[in-house]
């Protein structure tokens, strides 16, 4: 019971209840309840608040992106907590009906997932608390992808993996039986799904289909996850002993090495300088590029080590489950001891969790239940698996850098219409797109898809994008963009003389023809020709001759298109914008379409405001 008599608390450091029986005490205790003494800052390790709940907390805390805690629990009343994340107040709690035992999952829609031991998957609105979906099945701590499709294993005695949907729960597919599968899944940067068994294999799932890519033998049960690093190396730990660290394409062992202690459920982690840490009876770091033993910790307490989790600036936190269980946090390059914080109760078997700021966020099994926020030394580290299930949302996509998968080379807009440009960028965390237009940089647009609306001339030029997340960064190739003031004409690409319907050039009728193509032009002979030029994946035709232009015209933009009759006349126009000069040449002898169209000059691609536009001449 707190001063205000409400079972759930939130206190600031050092804040208890004390009887005011002096002045001075009740000075103090308003300055405790404050938030200390003016100008202390909290120490590292150093108790910040906690939140009191009936029942019991196992599983490890997730921290959305506005830095709200959420928290599973047990007992009578079994609920996910939605937690302030600088005071520990309720800010909602949401009935799962049964146990919360297992990591809650945040998807990138914000969408909090929760398995629970009555046999359901529930999914939550992180805003309001209310429920959106729930699937009946017998399931582990589901994995996330950033498309928002969760993986988990679920049956019993028969298991399966599965991929769901999200936003609604409905099947993807299922994967053939494997043996028992009680940890959480893996998703690697190529969408590889890895799971461990109680047979001691650890497979590897496609991650479209459920395809068996690979298997490897551990030599021990796999009860816990497993850690991915940024090149896609996948580390496993058995209850056997064995740490493994195998090539995630193909399953084949990098090395293989014995730790002497058998691992349950505690998942192996990566923190600085390649290190690998994997928490038993003691805590291993490990080399992570060879498996060899850089330096254990153990103390005289009952040891049950739960996952670690590493800070910015290499402290490995660890919550020990047993009786005496508590949290530590170590120097990850030498294992001495930085602080530690003494709960009298077990630590969650998934780990802490580490906050932007540095905070640390641990459940403990308590009655009542408990979690405490501790002040922490800096955030969680910004690798590629730093924590149980790899992020502080706990989805189990490993952290990669972003990539550029499709984008155009260049679009055609309608002048004063909206104009777009799509491109298709993968990478975790969700990374950030910047715009560009001729080297400055748009404001106000960082998505995906770049919007301009009602274009103008101002909007034609190269447009070009940086997208970056806390792992890498990436620049796009040139998107070249051009204004017209027709409707664009589509058509699949050169018609030559026979090809039946409308022709590109008029043989009979053309005085400059006939038209051929380059390679076929006697050398030394007046006339027309049509030369081909491959430029990355489009095709370039450029029109030349005695006495023509040089112009170009794409199969992938508007281009010329040639009838058969001389009735109008147009005149290709050459505007260079950032030069200052316009050129232009009529042609008086070929018909173009009644409506005028664009052209890019393979020569003026380096300059933006470069194009040939036709106009029609009365």
């Amino acid at each position: 019971m707190n001063l205000l008599g409400n079972r759930r608390t939130s206190c600031k450091p050092g804040a208890a209840a004390y009887s005011l029986r002096t002045p001075g005490t009740a000075i103090l205790l308003l300055l405790l309840l404050a938030g200390g003494f003016p100008g202390r800052a909290a120490q590292p390790g150093e108790k910040l608040w906690e939140f009191s709940f009936e029942g019991v907390v196992y599983p490890c805390p997730a921290i959305g992106s506005d830095g709200t805690i959420y928290v599973g629990t047990g007992g009578p009343d079994p609920r996910l907590y939605a937690l302030d994340p600088a005071t520990g107040r309720e800010r909602w709690a949401y009935a799962t009906g049964g146990a919360a035992q297992y990591a809650p999952v945040i998807g990138p829609a914000g969408t909090v997932y929760v398995a629970t031991l009555d046999n359901r998957l529930q999914a939550v609105s992180s805003a309001t608390g209310q429920a959106l979906w729930e699937c009946p099945v017998n399931v582990t701590t589901p994995a996330s992808d950033a498309d928002g499709v969760l993986y988990l294993a679920h049956g019993w005695p028969k298991y399966q993996v599965c991929a769901l949907d999200g936003a609604t729960g409905a099947t993807r597919w299922q994967s053939a039986v494997l043996p028992g599968v009680f940890g959480p899944a893996a998703i690697g940067a190529d969408g590889t799904v890895y799971v461990g068994a109680e047979d001691g294999r650890l497979y590897a799932l496609d991650g479209t289909s459920g395809a068996r890519r690979w298997e490897y033998l551990a030599g021990g049960p796999l009860y816990s996850g497993v850690a991915i690093g940024a090149d896609g190396t996948v580390y496993c730990a058995s209850d056997g002993g064995g740490v493994a660290a195998l090539d995630g394409a193909t399953g084949q062992p990098r090395w293989q090495v014995q730790t002497g202690d058998h691992v349950l459920w505690s998942a192996p982690v990566l923190g600085m300088g390649g290190r690998l840490y994997v928490a038993a009876s003691r805590i291993h770091a490990l080399n992570g590029a060879t498996g060899e033993t850089l330096w254990t910790f153990e103390t005289a307490r009952t040891n049950h080590w739960s996952s670690p989790a590493v800070a910015a600036d290499g402290t490995v936190c660890c919550g020990n489950r047993g009786d005496g269980g508590g949290v530590y946090a170590l120097n990850g390059a030498t294992g001495e001891t930085v602080w530690e914080f003494t709960a009298n109760a077990p630590v969650s078997s998934d780990g802490v969790a580490i906050g932007g700021d540095g905070t640390v966020y641990v459940g403990v099994a308590t009655v009542p239940g408990k979690v405490y926020a501790l002040q922490g030394t800096s955030g969680l580290a910004a690798g590629a698996w730093p924590k149980f299930q790899g992020n502080a949302q706990n989805s189990g996509l490993v952290a990669h850098a972003p990539a550029i998968r499709r984008q155009p080379e260049r679009v055609t807009w309608r002048e004063g219409a909206s104009g777009t440009i799509r491109v298709a960028v993968t990478g975790f965390p969700a990374p950030v797109c910047r715009w560009f237009l001729n080297g400055r940089e748009l404001a106000g647009h960082q998505g995906q898809v770049l919007t301009v609306r009602a274009v103008g001339r101002a909007d034609e030029g190269v447009y070009g994008l940086t997208v970056s997340n806390l792992v890498g960064q990436v620049t796009s190739a040139p998107i070249v963009a051009v204004v017209s003031n027709v409707d664009p004409l589509e058509f699949p690409g050169w018609r030559w003389e026979g090809g039946g319907g409308t022709v590109v050039a008029q043989r009979a009728r053309t005085p400059l023809g006939p038209w051929v193509e380059f390679d076929q032009f006697p050398p030394g002979t007046s006339g027309a020709y049509v030369e081909t030029n491959l430029v990355e994946t489009a095709r370039f035709y450029r029109l030349g001759g005695d006495a023509i232009a040089r112009f170009t015209a794409t199969a992938l933009i508007p281009g010329w298109w040639y009838t058969s009759v001389v009735a109008t006349r147009h005149r290709i126009e050459y505007v260079w914008e950032g030069g200052g000069w316009t050129n232009w040449v009529e042609l008086t002898e070929l018909t173009l379409a009644e409506s005028p169209h664009l052209f890019l000059d393979t020569d003026a691609f380096d300059h933006p405001g470069a194009v040939y536009r036709t106009t029609r001449v009365p």
